[in-house]
């Protein structure tokens, strides 16, 4: 069986075959195509050297076949510098990237074992390389390992969703992103900016009404605050919103 040690930091090949393995367990026995969002990989503290290194070494070793899809649209960044594509390359403009990947299971099934075991002995487990809120493969969230009680059909919890699933790297996402997004899960556009930027704030970060009002963790309302003391949400005047989503 080839080894770990074949790309360059085994951490990171540990963690990304994790990734595999949790949307593996949610496909069919027959089903061996698992999407991964290139924003979900970055979230788990690799880069784009280690995406590219991880998915070299899986699919010249036959483990996978990796087809790359970019979305049609772009989101401009807060700070201007956002990854681009698998390549490291960076640009002002970010295209939404999803490594589509055709898994041989039977063969990399011993290797996701083994990242297991490296995982669990140099104590770099999924809960130290896990974010304060995470979403599993079944689209359930978790606030510091345990579920967010919530429901899904709303507007603050479709809101809070595209937040998540579609900020860059530092957790930003601009107000018409998120609108575009909204749309797409047929809720009713917004009759004017005015009218966009006050619905997508009240759903996100009144804690009186929409998400912090109605999520709840152990049957206690969840709170627009992290360990830390920042909010979990913040809003950017004029451009968007953040999430905070610190590694714990």
């Amino acid at each position: 069986m080839p080894t770990l040690m074949k790309v360059n930091t085994t951490k990171e090949l540990s963690i990304f075959l994790q990734l595999i393995e949790e949307y593996l367990k949610y496909l069919k026995p027959a089903d061996n195509v698992v999407v991964l969002p290139e924003v979900k990989i970055l979230k788990q503290g690799l880069d784009m050297q280690d995406i590219k290194n991880c998915l070299k070494y899986l699919s010249e070793n036959n483990f996978v076949q990796v087809e790359v899809l970019y979305a049609p649209e772009v989101t401009p960044s807060k700070k201007g510098i956002i990854f681009a594509s698998h390549t490291s390359v960076r640009t002002s403009e970010y295209n939404q990237v999803d490594y589509i990947l055709d898994v041989d299971r039977k063969k990399i099934n011993p290797l996701i074992i083994q990242a297991k075991k490296f995982l669990a002995k140099t104590n770099l487990s999924d809960k130290k390389y896990s974010r304060l809120i995470e979403k599993d493969g079944r689209g359930d969230y978790f606030y510091d390992g345990q579920k967010i009680e919530v429901t899904k059909e709303t507007t603050y919890f479709k809101t809070f969703d595209i937040l998540f699933s579609n900020a860059d790297q530092d957790g930003f996402l601009s107000y018409g992103d998120i609108e575009k997004q909204l749309v797409k899960k047929n809720v009713q556009p917004s009759p004017s900016d005015t009218a966009k930027v006050k619905r997508i704030n009240n759903v996100l970060i009144n804690e009186q009404n929409g998400f912090f009002r109605f999520a709840k963790v152990n049957g206690k309302r969840l709170k627009n605050k992290a360990p830390d003391g920042d909010k979990l949400i913040l809003a950017i005047r004029g451009e968007g919103v953040r999430l905070n989503n610190p590694k714990l």
